[in-house]
């Protein structure tokens, strides 16, 4: 089991808890993922505003944002063309996160108390831009697409 269990007789009851995996595409614009940022971003409003609403009544609310790592997600996905998935590819490839690293971080976080779990070092270093910077962010992301598509023949 990926949590202790709580049994009567063993202690006090662990805090209630709630954990909603979303992505870091929730909360950084995806160039060619716009509607999977879209619903990644709706699991964060969610959480959010779960978080504030059931915080008076003790539960506490984490919302995991991993960046890209080796799951079967890219198995039958679909994209607009072989470079978007071959981004999608070596952006997994290069991952240095797993599953297990996101469930230990994601638990950490709520343990913690924390609402945001963002994973890796490069997608903190993302989501930090966009709150200090966003238009720089947004220039950066648009630069790097625009590198990756002329890259790769478009």
């Amino acid at each position: 089991p990926v949590t202790p269990r709580y049994s009567e007789g063993s202690g006090s009851p662990p805090k209630p808890s709630l954990l909603n995996i979303a992505s870091i595409m929730g909360l950084l614009p995806a160039p060619a993922l716009a509607a999977y940022s879209a619903s990644k971003a709706a699991v964060i409003a969610l959480s959010e505003a779960m978080y504030a609403e059931l915080r008076p009544h003790g539960v506490h609310v984490t919302v995991a944002a991993p960046g890209f790592f080796r799951t079967s997600l890219l198995d039958n996905g679909a994209f607009a063309s072989q470079r978007h998935r071959d981004q999608a590819d070596e952006l997994v490839r290069t991952s240095v996160i797993d599953a297990d690293s996101v469930a230990r971080e994601t638990l950490r976080a709520s343990a913690q108390g924390r609402l945001y779990a963002v994973m890796s070092r490069r997608a903190r270093w993302y989501w930090r831009l966009k709150r200090g910077a966003p238009m720089m962010l947004l220039h950066v992301l648009a630069r790097r697409y625009s590198r990756m598509m002329e890259a790769r023949g478009d």
